[in-house]
């Protein structure tokens, strides 16, 4: 009896362990059934359509799109447009895209891409038309409101809009440097500055009016954290489009920064903290297709050092 006593819990155990290990199997295959069927991550990111006509009326057009079957719908309208060859295109499938709303019109796009000097940008559902796009005789303006709906914002490239909105984004964000938690960190700081835009005329180093006042501002945030015993110490970049000689672009780059660096000097700002440096066209932050991916490009940056 001893031993047949000493022998059940033996027996109970295995059987337990059995049923523990069988359990477990069971709670990895539903878990790795559930992981199976768990949906892939919502998209995040707008596509996007940009292109530009040469004289001859031949486009280039890059687009970013989130399938592989979108990529092919916008290639075969294109290739039966203007023919295999007789267009260049990069079309960039990202699975990050969320569905690509403005291929539903495509069709009222395809004769825009053939007009000589046309420029296009769609972000989303916003619709930037800039070159002949944008000349009111020819009325793609209102031809494409009409085609895309209420659900676009259709647009024409304005300078002056874009300075006056990065003004007013520059000196909301300003207030809260000068606040009671206004922060001295040269990359939070750096981050304000950049919402400035010193538009300068075409070749000219002079800085223009629309940016002396944001300028004499930055000098202010500067010289008080300076005062605090808490200096920032920044490199002004020059950035230009890619239009013209790249060599020629870069010296301009470099000689707009020193003169950003030179005013803000004027203003008191310790020319110790700062230093200038011109990059032509690399690091773009938006394409060069379009008059406003051109303006975005033409920038001066600051950088914490």
């Amino acid at each position: 009896m001893a031993a047949s006593d000493g022998g059940a819990p033996v027996a109970a155990s295995a059987s337990a362990a059995d049923a523990s290990a069988a359990s477990a199997a069971s709670a990895a295959t539903a878990a790795s059934s559930a992981s199976d069927a768990a949906p892939a991550p919502a998209p995040t990111q707008d596509s996007r359509l940009s292109f530009t006509v040469d004289k001859a009326g031949v486009p280039t057009i890059s687009a970013t799109v989130g399938t592989e079957a979108e990529k092919a719908h916008l290639m075969d309208a294109l290739t039966k447009k203007f023919g295999d060859g007789k267009f260049s295109a990069n079309i960039t499938v990202d699975p990050k895209t969320k569905p690509t709303e403005w291929l539903a019109h495509l069709d009222g796009l395809l004769p825009l891409m053939a007009l000589p000097g046309a420029e296009v940008k769609i972000d989303g559902s916003h619709v930037e038309l800039s070159g002949t796009a944008a000349d009111a005789k020819l009325g793609w303006l209102d031809k494409l409101k009409a085609l895309f709906g209420s659900g676009f914002d259709i647009g024409v490239f304005n300078v002056q809009k874009a300075v006056a909105d990065a003004t007013q984004s520059f000196k909301d964000a300003l207030k809260g440097l000068f606040g009671s938690n206004g922060s001295c960190a040269g990359d939070d700081v750096a981050k304000v500055l950049n919402l400035q835009v010193v538009n300068f005329s075409t070749g000219s180093v002079t800085i223009p009016a629309s940016a002396g006042d944001d300028l004499r501002q930055s000098a202010k945030v500067l010289k008080a954290c300076a005062k605090q015993g808490k200096p920032v110490h920044l490199e002004v970049a020059g950035y230009s489009d890619n239009v013209g000689d790249k060599t020629a672009n870069q010296v301009l780059s470099k000689r707009r920064a020193q003169a950003v660096l030179t005013y803000l000097v004027a203003q008191g700002v310790s020319a110790s903290t700062l230093t200038a440096a011109g990059y032509g066209d690399a690091n773009p932050v938006d394409s060069n297709d379009t008059a406003g991916g051109r303006f975005h490009n033409r920038r001066i940056a600051f950088a914490a050092k």
